[in-house]
């Protein structure tokens, strides 16, 4: 159990990371994408932690604020 719970917190770093990076490359603040996206500037500020299980819905919402697939928010190493 342990390892499965260490590997989804990897991927929600990483993920968190791929959306922070996504969000600079538009040269738009948390805020403005949070604003965008119906949230709360914590809650982005969670998820690009990796402090946060966002749902598909709220993947879904970012990924076409930020002009992208939700494959591509997955699209790391």
């Amino acid at each position: 159990m342990a390892k499965a719970g260490y590997k989804s917190e990897v991927v929600l770093k990483k993920l968190g990371k791929r959306i922070a990076q996504l969000r600079e490359s538009l040269g738009i603040n948390q805020t403005e994408l949070a604003h965008r996206c119906g949230k709360d500037r914590q809650v982005l500020s969670l998820i690009e932690l990796g402090k946060s299980n966002p749902t598909v819905k709220t993947l879904s919402i970012v990924a076409s604020e930020l002009n992208v697939t939700l494959s591509e928010l997955f699209d790391f190493e």
